[in-house]
């Protein structure tokens, strides 16, 4: 008989407030946003974008995630609707807007994520999805693991089955924007020595939103401790 996975400690998070960093409920709606729009007093739109909110994407073990998909519309005739009312990231959790000019960008860029008004005049889509255990996407917040990877897997497979999707195969190339091959040994327990209070007390405590809690690398570092350079361990508390 196969023995079960362990299972990894969980801590809980805050649940996503609305009007707090710029959260809306779970709303699934379409509305497309024209020429010229500036929403937010920033860059205005080139050409028109169609913006799908909370499309929901079937992972295979049954969890739902929610995503905001950013993409042309399909024709001249679609009018737009409610005033938008989705999430400019990038100032709220950075009110010093790294740096960039205002009116460089539109305001419906995500932290860390492509412009859609420079990607979607081009033919492209953009799709922001609320990882695993964040917002309204169902299960355990998980920390760059397996589960992630499927997650992702998963995502791409069903975009690729969109109408509006032309991939094929479904993914055909990857930009990737950072990434280690051991996080807990290059990072977190790095030398033996817990390296993650800034994680816990700025990203977990002020970052992270959702309804079921996530994974602790700290309780994960106490339970499987990693020796010390001189072959001995240091408790994280």
């Amino acid at each position: 008989m196969a023995s079960k996975a362990p299972t990894a400690p969980i801590v809980p998070i805050n649940a996503p407030k609305p009007g707090v960093g710029g959260y809306q409920p779970l709303n699934p709606r379409t509305e497309v946003l024209p020429a010229g729009w500036n929403g937010f007093d920033s860059r205005p739109l080139p050409s028109p974008i169609l913006v799908e909110h909370d499309v929901a994407i079937p992972m295979r073990d049954g969890k739902i995630l929610y995503a905001d998909v950013y993409r042309p519309p399909p024709g001249p005739d679609d009018a737009p609707a409610a005033p938008f009312n989705g999430l400019m990231s990038l100032k709220l959790m950075t009110p010093w807007n790294l740096g960039i000019p205002d009116g460089t960008l539109s305001g419906l860029e995500k932290f860390e994520a492509p412009d859609p008004a420079d990607w979607v005049p081009e033919g492209y889509a953009i799709v922001n999805i609320d990882s695993r255990g964040s917002g309204h996407s169902e299960g355990t917040m998980v920390i760059m693991g397996t589960q992630e990877a499927e997650d992702g897997y998963d995502a791409v497979e069903d975009l690729a089955r969109r109408p509006w999707c032309n991939a094929t195969p479904s993914l055909k190339a990857i930009a990737p924007w950072e990434g280690c091959g051991d996080l807990y040994r290059e990072q977190f327990g790095r030398g033996g020595i817990y390296a993650g209070d800034l994680f816990d007390n700025l990203i977990v405590r002020y970052m992270l939103n959702g309804h079921n809690g996530m994974e602790s690398f700290k309780e994960m570092f106490k339970q499987h401790p990693l020796p010390m350079t001189g072959g001995t361990t240091r408790d994280p508390t």
